[in-house]
């Protein structure tokens, strides 16, 4: 999985490099490319003349966007979780009332200590 996602990062890399490149005119050589408009004309006025394609779009990048974001909360969540294994429900409520009983004859028997030297 880790492969997966440094191939897939590498790859989104190259291309955001490639299209910063583009626009600097690294590929003049090749071609006036960086004077042309990155979308189609067509595509463009598409866009333009149709209210729903710009707001379906944007929904279909949140979209994918809070997928990301969940896995990434899971993936962490898991990590965690194999650090500090949670315990058990009964595990958890007798360890607590331990650490409550401990306290508690603790503060005890520093009263009865002050109280004997008090006297």
């Amino acid at each position: 999985m880790r492969i997966a996602i440094a191939v897939t990062g590498a790859v989104l890399l190259l291309a955001g490099a490639a299209g910063l490149a583009l626009g600097l005119g690294a590929f003049d050589a090749f071609g006036a490319l960086s004077g042309r408009p990155l979308l189609d004309p067509a595509l463009a006025r598409f866009a333009r003349e149709t209210g729903w394609f710009l707001p379906s779009a944007a929904g279909a990048a949140e979209v994918l966007a809070l997928a990301g974001q969940l896995w990434l909360v899971m993936q962490v969540r898991a990590v965690v979780h194999q650090r500090w294994p949670d315990l058990d429900p009964e595990t958890r409520s007798r360890g607590r009332s331990e650490l409550w009983r401990r306290r508690a004859t603790s503060g005890l028997s520093r009263a009865e200590g002050a109280s004997s030297a008090t006297a």
